[in-house]
């Protein structure tokens, strides 16, 4: 908590923009994923699997 209030407390200007699960449903999927299968850290350099087809979903629709 200290440490929030000390980033919070700097000079900075924050923007802050909501966007729904609905709208952003990799990034929903792979949050899910995340705290289903691991308590730490994970980059990923590639997306999962299980997220390909939520991909592919999205590019068809641009």
């Amino acid at each position: 908590m200290c440490l929030i209030h000390h980033l919070l407390s700097r000079n900075w200007k924050v923007l802050v923009h909501h966007i729904p699960r609905s709208q952003n449903t990799v990034a929903d999927h792979m949050a899910k994923w995340m705290a289903a299968n691991s308590t730490e850290i994970h980059w990923f350099k590639e997306p999962p699997q299980s997220t390909i087809s939520l991909i592919e979903g999205i590019m068809f629709l641009l």
